[in-house]
């Protein structure tokens, strides 16, 4: 699958078009030949005014069909034999049963499963349609109150037995838990936390310290400003500390206010370095002003204040993250050449939290040891970081790195030494100059 751009002459006007061609490689010459199942694309997609990014999404998963259909033919596999001679004029609903099965078996996520099943019913439809294939039963279809054309999974025909994941847990369990935003995090971090700033500004700063230093939502939401330890434009660390009762006696339960950090750490040893930067910076001079105004209408020590004048929840943080990454999944998907990343973003889970995931991937690009992004990250054991390195780390490596964490004094937990802010982070990674490994 390939997305591609062409040009096109109506009434002497030249419009450039971007389209999404199907293709079969040929693996000796190292070539790769348009194929015409591309048609499906552009009579089910293009044709019908969908943008390119809703083009991809179906191209792919009729890609990783068709490539599951050559890997099973190669085998020998006896349900798809007919297809070795016959190519897709022998393609049946067995086949696309299978293939859910697979998936399935695969450990794919329900959610997954049923978006491949969903373009797998109008591909086959389509096949139906040019009359390529004569499958076991006629696809059934209806229109619903809206007058759309519904199809009916033909693959869920009791005569197939196709399995699916299970539907017993809430939905965002049915997903993979994302970790970071990946290759392209420096870039998605800046702009989600811009959207921040657009859609809830009240909590865009905090939103910046959960990336940049890895402080959870209880942490976050537990700051007076008291606790901001800011040298402008150099250097900016945060205090940890249980404000609860300050902030939020007013709430029966706390749960989501709980600053983690201080179950295992003393009060006086709960820091956390802030790797700085001038967006991080243009957002705490936003803030603050917006802050002080707040102060002549209702005096409040939290540092992240709700328009009723009371200290932001953990609750309400929630649903402010929720509503900007809404926005900014939705505004991703339409954004020319953005798949990649609104497909890793949508079809897996993440909430705030993934903030300090980002950040141990800026301390890892910064060429941080095991040791170092731990007490980085306030953490007093290894076991979350080396979920994040690389996994030819020998064990000796996890154990020496252990041992030192374990002579770390505590006051140095949470923190990261300016020079190599300086040399590794401001002069380094975050202008995409430098890697350090």
């Amino acid at each position: 699958m390939k997305e591609t751009e062409t040009k096109e002459v109506f009434n002497n006007n030249v419009t450039t078009i971007r389209t999404v061609n199907i293709g079969i490689k040929d693996l000796i010459n190292d070539i790769v030949f348009p194929h015409p199942i591309t048609d499906f694309i552009r009579v089910k997609y293009e044709y019908s005014g969908k943008s390119v990014n809703s083009q991809i999404a179906p191209a792919r998963v009729i890609c990783r069909f068709l490539n599951y259909i050559l890997e099973r033919v190669s085998n020998e596999d006896l349900n798809f034999i007919t297809l070795k001679e016959g190519g897709l004029k022998e393609l049946k609903y067995i086949h696309g049963s299978k293939y859910i099965t697979f998936l399935t078996k695969s450990g794919k996520t329900r959610n997954t499963v049923q978006y491949s099943e969903n373009y797998l019913k109008v591909f086959y439809q389509y096949l139906f349609e040019k009359e390529i294939i004569s499958p076991e039963f006629e696809m059934r279809t209806f229109l619903d109150n809206n007058k759309n054309l519904v199809i009916q999974s033909p693959f869920r025909h009791s005569a197939f037995s196709t399995r699916f994941p299970s539907n017993k847990m809430k939905s965002h369990n049915l997903m993979s838990k994302l970790k970071d935003f990946g290759d392209n995090r420096y870039s998605l971090v800046n702009e989600f936390i811009l959207k921040a700033k657009e859609i809830a500004p009240e909590i865009a700063f905090g939103i910046a310290l959960q990336f940049y230093g890895g402080i959870r939502r209880g942490e976050a939401v537990n700051l007076i400003k008291d606790n901001l330890k800011a040298k402008y434009r150099e250097s900016l660390y945060v205090e940890i500390r249980d404000n609860r009762n300050i902030l939020f006696g007013h709430l029966k339960d706390t749960t989501k206010e709980n600053p983690k950090r201080l179950n295992y750490l003393k009060v006086n040893m709960a820091q956390q370095t802030i790797l700085d930067n001038d967006l991080l910076w243009d957002l705490y001079d936003f803030h603050m002003k917006q802050w002080y105004k707040y102060q002549e209408k209702a005096q409040t020590q939290a540092l992240f204040i709700n328009n009723d004048g009371n200290a932001i929840s953990g609750s309400s943080w929630d649903k402010k993250f929720n509503k900007i990454k809404k926005v900014f999944l939705k505004e991703l998907k339409s954004t020319p050449g953005r798949f990649d990343d609104w497909q890793l973003l949508s079809n897996n889970y993440w909430s705030s939290h993934i903030g300090r995931g980002n950040f141990t991937n800026f301390l890892l690009d910064m060429g941080l040891s095991i040791t170092q992004v731990a007490i980085a990250r306030g953490d007093t054991s290894t076991d979350t970081v080396i979920k994040y390195v690389d996994e030819k780390v020998t064990s000796k490596a996890l154990i020496d790195a252990l041992n030192e964490l374990k002579n770390t004094p505590k006051e140095m937990f949470g923190v990261v030494d300016r020079d190599l802010i300086k040399t590794h982070w401001k002069d380094g990674v975050l202008k995409r100059e430098k890697k350090w490994k």
